[in-house]
């Protein structure tokens, strides 16, 4: 009973954030403040033996990353790649400030490496940057190869579609860690919902622009699989499908 209380209040708590983060000042503080590493973490499986984080945390805490990753410079180079610019939320330029506080984080997994001194002075794409370092591309990509639930699947899709837009590096990085197999199995699930595939389509969209990431989607059938995306009415996933099916039929890459 107490560990179900426990799951409760961090899934309240990530959704308090992922709200304040619509704030530009809030969204500042936050950043500076240490709440990117507690939300990435909660993306990685938890080191306690036999526990499991509940896929309703594991959602509010890639919804939150996802607002929290969605700043001004992402979307500004997101509009460069139609129509993936238009899932970017309105966001201001952070400008960080420096804080005396210092944030009680969970202790991060072996591999994860540990903020800068400076942090609170990285540029505008610093929360993308600190997602990264906590190793949050990883955390998200097995969430999608492992977790069952719908809305993780669409949280985690829309988090990748967002850090990817902006980085080459991270489009690499999610076709090594099997993220396109893992997207491309789920727009296979056939009573996948439409805003599960809204979200899916638009991080394969954005993943699409590699090479490597492309030839994967082929491997998996994707030529044959949009198709019957065509017959959707959204006009996000009009768009989404357009520019998956241009990019397939282009033998060129």
């Amino acid at each position: 009973m107490y560990a179900c209380s426990v799951q409760d209040l961090t899934r309240a708590f990530c959704v308090l954030l992922k709200n304040c983060l619509t704030s530009p000042d809030l969204r500042e503080r936050m950043v500076n403040d240490g709440a990117v590493r507690p939300l990435v973490q909660l993306l990685h499986k938890t080191e306690i033996r036999g526990a499991q984080r509940s896929p309703a945390v594991v959602a509010a805490a890639a919804s939150a990353v996802w607002n929290i990753s969605a700043h001004e410079s992402a979307k500004e180079a997101a509009s460069r790649l139609e129509p993936v610019a238009r899932l970017q939320p309105r966001a201001s330029a952070l400008q960080p400030r420096a804080s005396a506080r210092q944030p009680h984080a969970p202790r991060p997994p072996p591999y994860a490496s540990r903020l800068s001194p400076h942090a609170s002075r990285l540029p505008p794409c610093a929360p993308q940057a600190l997602v990264i370092k906590e190793h949050g591309v990883e955390a998200l990509t097995e969430q999608l190869q492992n977790s069952q639930s719908e809305d993780v699947w669409q949280k985690c899709a829309g988090c990748l579609m967002v850090l990817a837009a902006n980085s080459d590096k991270v489009k690499n990085l999610i076709g090594e860690q099997m993220g396109v197999k893992a997207l491309t199995a789920i727009v296979k699930q056939p009573n996948c919902s439409q805003v599960v595939l809204k979200a899916v389509l638009g991080a394969l969209a954005v993943l699409s622009s590699d090479d490597r990431n492309m030839s994967m989607m082929r491997e998996e059938g994707m030529e044959q699989l949009i198709e019957k995306f065509e017959k959707i009415k959204d006009d996000r996933v009009k768009m989404f499908v357009k520019q998956l099916k241009d990019r397939l039929q282009n033998t060129d890459g």
